[in-house]
């Protein structure tokens, strides 16, 4: 007869120490710690993307404040081009943290699945080392100990040892490569949101450099037209002056050749012999002949000098409205610059 409490045989003892030693496999420290480091750097990508519409905001802003340019001021010039470029670099960054985003979240589906089946393997060992711990403990004659008619059979699925350590080596390779691809997401995550800060900062010192020099050129080119307009001013005061002065010189003409051709008129009904070729009918004649021909060169300069005062008058008109066209497209640009004062910073584009 067995003594009761009896030790159990050697074999058991191996089986509880084989059983112990799989136990320790637990799911690596590494799968949690890459999980919340992806889920920051989801947090991270949404904060860039959500940042990103900002800058896009302000450039569509410019695009529909410079439409309402007119005139010669409505050119495709380079801040047309700089605002242009800066958006196909908005669209190409934000694909960008949209792609970068799609993998994160991708490589966390996939990190909790394989947390899921490291967490599920670790259950199954626990249960087995208990179920096995209880067989191992179980003596010849036991109370416990009962006549099972299966006892001895092999249930049909049953792994050998190869096999079994074969898928823990595999399941711990796979939490492995793919701690080791989250951290290589990482690397290449935070290169994204530094890129894409460099970008929308590039592009836009770009585009605001664009605005400033267009700015600078408009408001020389206002400067300019506003002294020629002064020059023109002057031109017409000028003009007009001159005008005066041939319309008095004209009327000052007028009246000796009334007098002149009323003497002549007068003397024509001198009758009989007095009646003669005089030395007064030369010079009435001279100056009948010499007035009118000064007179016409009178009203001939008038003339012209007339029209060229109302071409004077255009083009003051037309430096009138160059100059307010400068001065409305210079607050259009202004307007467009003060848009572009509220940025965000680049630790924003970050995500930070």
């Amino acid at each position: 007869m067995p003594k009761k409490g009896r030790e159990p045989p050697v074999y058991a003892t191996d089986i509880i120490e084989e059983i112990k030693g799989a136990r320790t496999f637990t799911p690596p420290p590494g799968v949690c710690v890459s999980f919340q480091i992806l889920s920051n750097i989801t947090h991270f990508r949404q904060v860039s993307l959500f940042t990103m519409e900002l800058p896009e905001r302000n450039n569509e802003e410019c695009h529909h404040i410079r439409t309402f340019r007119r005139n010669v001021d409505l050119t495709h010039d380079p801040v047309s081009i700089a605002l242009e470029k800066e958006t196909e670099t908005h669209r190409a960054d934000r694909a960008l943290l949209q792609r970068s985003l799609d993998e994160t979240n991708a490589q966390i589906s996939r990190l909790l699945e394989i947390k899921r089946l490291l967490e599920h393997d670790w259950s199954d060992k626990q249960e087995a080392f208990q179920l096995d711990y209880s067989a191992a403990k179980l003596v010849q004659n036991p109370i416990d100990a009962q006549y099972k008619p299966v006892s001895a059979a092999l249930n049909e699925g049953c792994s050998a040892p190869d096999t079994w350590q074969l898928r823990s080596r595999q399941h711990m390779e796979v939490c492995r490569r793919e701690i080791y691809s989250a951290s290589q997401l990482r690397g290449a995550s935070d290169q994204a949101l530094l890129d894409v800060s460099i970008d929308v900062e590039r592009t836009g010192q770009a585009s605001d450099v664009a605005f400033n020099t267009r700015i600078r050129q408009l408001e020389e080119a206002k400067a300019k037209l506003i002294e020629k307009d002064q020059m023109l001013r002057q031109e017409i005061a000028n003009k007009e002056i001159s005008i005066a002065t041939l319309r008095q010189n004209l009327q000052d003409k007028e009246s000796p050749l009334q007098v002149a051709q009323s003497r002549h008129w007068t003397r024509s009904f001198r009758p009989g012999a007095d009646r003669c070729i005089d030395q007064p009918h030369y010079r009435l004649k001279y100056e009948l002949e010499e007035l009118p021909e000064s007179i016409e060169k009178l009203r001939n300069r008038l003339r012209e000098s007339e029209d060229t005062l109302e071409e004077l008058h255009r083009l003051h008109e037309d430096f009138a409205k160059d100059i307010l066209n400068r001065e409305h497209t210079l607050s259009l640009e202004r307007r467009s610059v003060t848009v572009r004062s509220h940025g965000p910073t680049q630790s924003k584009l970050q995500g930070l």
